[in-house]
Order: structure tokens, then C-alpha cells, then sequence
């Protein structure tokens, strides 16, 4: 069983096995449907671990332990997947557009965490000049030091 599988919920399958076939038009468009696999195992490892913890299976410490481990293993990998992925054509920018918007926005699948926007931030930015035929500007600063504003 998966980490994020212990309380012997029925097992989802995997993002990895969700990836498009190499001849895909844009990557884009495999990484969100990671995403979103990502997210559906996260939220039924959490619904199970709540379960759990209800009927006296598992402890609360358990129960985080549980879900701290599916979000770093499997939701971490596919979000990190979704917002370093450069659309590659004008339609997989839209897709990917869309979907964060149907999410509730940015903040929502991102969350508030500078470094991450960041990284999306440039992959749009990289889908845009490429199309442009403009040269990628280089990192800022901030992005260099990983993320931190206040490095």
C-alpha cells in the first residue's frame, strides 16, 4: 500500500500512470491530469484518515502523520510538476489557465507560498516568450535565492 494508503482505503491510481504518451502536443496538458490525480488521492487519504480517527483506529497524530505524508509524496510532486511545466502551445496555456481558474485561482491550487508562485510565474512567462520569439529575462534576485524576499 502507498503511504497515504494505510487506513485500507481503496487505493487510487498513481499520477505517474496518468502521464501522457511522449507524442503529446504539450506537456501541459499530462501535468494537469497528474494534478488532479494528485489531489483526488490526497483528498480520499484524508477522508480516509478522518475516518479513522473517528472510529478510534488511528490517533490524531496518526491521522496528520498520514496526510502529511500523501501531500509530500504524492500532492507535493504533482503540484511542483504543474506549475514548473511550460505550456508549449497556445491551447495548453489556455488549459492550464482554465483549470487554475476553475480551482478558485492561484492562491487555491498554489497556495500562498512565494516560492511556488514564482515558479509558475516564470513558466508562464517562458510559454510567452517563446512564442514571441523574445529571449527568456534572467532570474530575479529573488527567485535566484529560492524564493525568500527577505534574503
Amino acid at each position: 500500500m502507498r503511504a497515504c494508503d494505510h487506513t485500507g482505503a481503496a487505493a487510487l491510481p498513481s499520477p505517474a500512470a496518468l502521464a501522457a504518451p511522449a507524442d503529446s502536443p504539450d506537456p501541459i496538458f499530462a501535468a494537469i491530469e497528474a494534478f488532479k490525480v494528485a489531489e483526488a488521492i490526497l483528498d480520499q487519504a484524508t477522508a480516509a484518515s478522518e475516518a479513522a480517527l473517528e472510529n478510534g483506529v488511528i490517533t490524531n497524530a496518526e491521522r496528520w502523520n498520514a496526510q502529511d505524508r500523501c501531500y509530500d509524496e504524492v500532492f507535493e510532486p504533482g503540484l511542483v510538476r504543474l506549475i514548473s511545466t511550460t505550456p508549449m502551445t497556445p491551447a495548453g496555456l489556455a488549459a492550464l489557465l482554465g483549470f487554475v481558474r476553475e480551482e478558485g485561482g492561484v492562491l487555491e491550487v498554489i497556495g500562498n507560498n512565494n516560492e511556488s508562485i514564482a515558479i509558475f510565474e516564470r513558466s508562464l512567462e517562458s510559454a510567452a516568450c517563446a512564442w514571441a520569439g523574445l529571449m527568456l529575462p534572467p532570474l530575479s534576485q529573488q527567485l535566484q535565492d529560492g524564493g525568500d524576499a527577505d534574503a
